[in-house]
């Protein structure tokens, strides 16, 4: 076969094939991907890849988003709440090792853990959560320091905001070792992140644009990224706020424009009506443009009226299904945030203990969905292994130590049945003890230390509490030995 024949077949072929995806698309099964009435209006969006699709729009809608949390309350409060129901107090980490421990946990409840040394470990991780909330993305860049400058862990973690990444300046580049540079982040040729490019400054806080433009290039192993994954293969992460924006900014217009409106209506207060042939501007009070003045309505005040004059009070407009909208409004907002309505609004009129307790969960399964899948692999895990690596070097720890990470426990809606519920899962095996304490949001570690603690005291002393598990069972019938054993 000659290439001019190869040439034409292959043709034919594409041909067909766009023949046959422009049949499907008319005469598909699929509803979502017909073409008539109903779809007229529907603008057809390119199948753009995941970065495709962010690509020079970010910047927009982080601006956007944060103009939201400004000057929104809704907006502000969404933030603040994310933050809160995720990291809550702190995430708190603990190893097997006592000596690294002592020494991580003293680092992060001071503020020598923060490179701005502003705030503790727990401070930067609310942080981190209320960026990611409101920007999409944090990055976290360890600050590597010497082993003279006093810290318990000779190293600091610096939060930055998204907009330190390069994205304008080095969004698809190749470069000569074969690595390709995407939105700012640099790839290895087999797909790996190998560093990120960014700004020596925030590009918003310079007053020397060209100042601007400098950038530095730091390794990836010297680098948290942290961010939602919507689709394969993205590597920005998106403002949360972004399928919200235009609801929030239309809700709060409509406000504005309701509250104007009552302003304006109660402005008037009364109209006197007088008899059109004996009204004259002379005849009533003006100000120096000749405008008529209006009288002003005061306490115990008496008004003779003129032969024919009547006085009708103005009726405000009342505000009709403004509560309906408003649910509805916010319901939406709060679905497209992933937080529940009560968590956005703290409007709890009109719930009771079973659809607040259903809600609740809900919102848990969503936030463990957070902490598991986004902060632990791409914070928790790096900023672990960091310490491991420095604490390695001053002779705390082996690279073989673990550091655990323990989140927050969830404050209970009905503690006493909830308590039992737990036990009793415990107690039959379906859950391990450890499990149980961290879901409390308890070092298992810490708690053993504290029994053991507590226990040589009361028995140094020669007291039994109710509470000692060793003398007597939980409904209060004692055990059988002094030593704890039960021989029953």
């Amino acid at each position: 076969m000659s290439l001019i024949d190869s040439a034409i077949r292959g043709a034919k072929k594409a041909a067909l094939r766009t023949i046959r995806r422009a049949a499907k698309s008319v005469l598909g099964d699929y509803d979502a991907a017909s073409r008539g009435r109903r779809t007229d209006g529907w603008t057809s969006p390119d199948s753009a890849g995941p970065n495709s699709e962010i690509y020079g729009q970010l910047s927009l809608i982080r601006a956007r988003s944060r103009d939201l949390v400004r000057n929104n309350a809704y907006a502000s409060h969404a933030k603040s709440v994310i933050g809160a129901d995720t990291v809550g107090s702190g995430i708190r980490p603990s190893s097997p090792n006592s000596d690294l421990e002592e020494a991580v946990l003293a680092w992060a409840t001071s503020k020598e853990c923060d490179d701005d040394e502003k705030t503790n470990l727990w401070g930067l991780q609310r942080m981190i959560m209320g960026a990611i909330a409101q920007d999409g993305e944090a990055l976290v860049i360890r600050r590597r320091r010497r082993l003279s400058s006093g810290l318990d862990i000779p190293m600091q973690l610096q939060v930055l905001e998204a907009d330190y990444i390069a994205d304008d300046l080095l969004a698809d580049e190749k470069l000569d070792n074969g690595n390709r540079i995407v939105q700012g982040i640099e790839y290895s040729r087999f797909g790996r992140v190998v560093a990120y490019h960014l700004y020596k400054q925030h590009p918003g806080d310079s007053y020397e644009y060209w100042s601007a433009q400098d950038t530095r290039r730091v390794p990836a192993f010297d680098v948290a990224h942290v961010y939602w994954l919507d689709r394969p293969g993205q590597v920005r992460g998106v403002p949360w706020y972004a399928p919200v924006v235009i609801d929030m900014r239309d809700f709060d217009d409509y406000q504005d424009a309701q509250l104007l409106r009552q302003k304006v209506a109660a402005c008037f207060t009364a109209f006197v009506r007088s008899p059109p042939s004996d009204f004259s501007l002379s005849d009533s009070k003006t100000d120096d443009a000749g405008r008529p003045l209006g009288e002003k309505v005061e306490p115990g005040m008496i008004e003779i009226l003129q032969p024919g004059e009547e006085v009708t009070f103005g009726t405000p407009p009342q505000l009709q299904g403004e509560a309906e909208f408003a649910s509805v409004s916010l319901h939406r907002i709060a679905a497209g945030l992933d937080i529940s309505y009560e968590a956005l609004t703290s409007d709890y009129s009109k719930v009771n203990f079973s659809s607040a307790r259903m809600g609740w969960l809900q919102y848990q399964r969503q936030i463990k969905g957070w902490r598991h899948t986004m902060l632990e692999p791409m914070l928790l895990s790096t900023v672990g292994q960091w310490l491991i690596e420095t604490a390695t070097v001053m002779g705390l720890a082996s690279p073989d130590d673990k550091i655990g990470w323990t989140y927050p426990g969830r404050q209970m809606i009905d503690p006493a049945k909830e308590t039992k519920a737990l036990a009793e899962q415990v107690r039959d095996g379906f859950k391990p003890w450890q499990d149980a304490v961290r879901e409390l949001g308890e070092d298992p570690e810490e708690v053993i230390r504290k029994y053991q603690e507590d226990n040589e005291r009361f028995d140094a002393a020669g007291l039994i509490f109710d509470l000692d598990p060793r003398r007597q069972n939980s409904n209060g019938t004692p055990r059988g030995s002094s030593n704890g054993q039960n021989q029953n």
